[in-house]
């Protein structure tokens, strides 16, 4: 765990007025450290250390969709872990697992995603 960083009974913990500075300096203090997930709504910033049971969880998920994909013959785009964030809406999120499903031929062959063209979902984050 990360200094200055308590995990909460629930491993989530929510701060009020940061701005985006703040949290996209904490993003890259925390990059290269796995463990932590962080979401930023207009000031709102959420911080969760998944337990073990949540990241089991997510990947048996993962893993039937993935095989519904496949068994369906339907093609999909995984984005992972990816971060996702856009200042001109003052929003970020860090998703456990994300695809593109729908809309993956919009997206088919880009290596990079660009918010502000390519399709997303609503952004939604855990508390807010």
């Amino acid at each position: 765990m990360s200094p200055g960083l308590q995990r909460g009974p629930d491993g989530l913990f929510v701060l009020h007025g940061i701005s985006w500075p703040t949290y996209t300096a904490l993003l890259k203090d925390l990059e290269g450290q796995p463990g932590h997930r962080v979401a930023y709504d207009r000031g709102t910033l959420e911080i969760m250390s998944p337990s073990e049971l949540h990241e089991n969880l997510k990947t048996i998920l993962g893993r039937m969709i993935e095989l519904l994909m496949l068994e369906l013959n339907i093609e999909c785009r995984s984005g992972g872990s990816t971060t996702w964030k856009r200042e001109d809406l003052a929003r970020g999120l860090e998703a456990d697992e994300c695809y593109y499903i729908a809309s993956e031929p919009r997206v088919r062959g880009k290596l990079e995603i660009d918010l502000t063209i390519d399709p997303h979902r609503t952004w939604r984050s855990r508390s807010m």
